[in-house]
């Protein structure tokens, strides 16, 4: 789709009608540009929907974005790091290195900030901050450079 020249609002109903077909990737940006309010407004309800039918399907992204609507309670979804935790598993095993560093938050939390158990462990949070170091994340690199201050 050559979008070089055409304005957000024709580009979101191109996608938005991909989407409807199935169309994985375009679930994804028609979801990205809802939560965003690129091309139409923002409705983050919406953005989650087509994220969430995305995600079922194995698109990466959407797996992380919907991990990150569960935490922070967004796109009409109750908080609950359970449900962010399992979608950022999903995304994190096909390689998404932000969800590698949300796992990775997820356990430092824990620790350092009391906010309540470790729902992840310490060789897991490490094994995904390795992962995340290798595929040139920065922040995992300098966890990893400090790791005896913080593990």
């Amino acid at each position: 789709m050559n979008n070089k020249d055409k304005k957000p609002e024709e580009i979101f109903i191109e996608w938005s009608n991909r989407a409807k077909s199935g169309d994985l990737d375009a679930q994804y940006y028609t979801g990205y540009m809802l939560f965003w309010g690129i091309g139409v407004k923002k409705n983050r309800r919406r953005a989650a929907k087509f994220w969430r039918e995305a995600a079922e399907h194995g698109h990466t992204e959407a797996q992380y974005w919907l991990g990150t609507c569960y935490d922070c309670g967004l796109g009409g979804f109750k908080e609950n790091r359970a449900l962010a935790i399992e979608w950022w598993r999903k995304s994190a095993a096909s390689g998404h290195r932000g969800a590698m560093m949300a796992m990775v938050s997820i356990y430092v939390l824990s620790i350092f900030v009391g906010e309540g158990k470790a729902m992840i462990n310490k060789e897991e949070a490490l094994e995904y901050c390795q992962k995340a170091a290798m595929a040139g994340n920065c922040l995992a690199k300098q966890f990893l450079r400090d790791r005896n201050l913080w593990m």
